[in-house]
């Protein structure tokens, strides 16, 4: 074999074998929708302070989530979120435990995959503040 050719399998195993060991970015700020388009989550993660924010409308309902754990392994960044607030009147929620596949830009919610892209708007991220009937008043 030539050192040509010998030299360029070399190089690209080296490259190949850096993408599967990438170290975790650390900060996150995607949109990731689902299959189906009818759920998605805007998420920003700072891995380095172990915080993050997830953003979740789906059929009406549009909730925030505080992220309070995150932990990186094998490709894959997993943490949990708990209810913050909602702009359409739901008062508590159940804790979100999701996994970030940062090689594949996926985000796995339970057994929904959503398909990540990069989050250009990040006002995205807030919930709107809106008054309750009483407040209205």
């Amino acid at each position: 074999m030539p050192k040509r050719q010998l030299a360029s399998m070399v190089l690209i195993a080296t490259a190949a074998l850096c993408a599967c060991t990438s170290d975790p970015p650390t900060n996150i700020r995607k949109h990731c929708v689902s299959e189906s388009g009818q759920s998605e989550y805007f998420v920003d993660l700072n891995l380095s302070k172990q915080t993050g924010v997830l953003r979740y409308r789906y059929f009406g309902q549009d909730v925030s989530y505080a992220v309070s754990s995150l932990v990186a392994q094998k490709g894959q960044i997993v943490g949990t979120a708990y209810f913050k607030g909602c702009a359409t009147g739901e008062v508590r929620g159940s804790p979100v435990e999701f996994k970030y596949d940062w090689s594949n830009d996926t985000f796995v919610d339970g057994a929904v995959e959503f398909e990540c892209s990069n989050l250009q708007d990040g006002d995205l991220l807030k919930i709107p503040n809106r008054a309750t009937p009483a407040q209205q008043l």
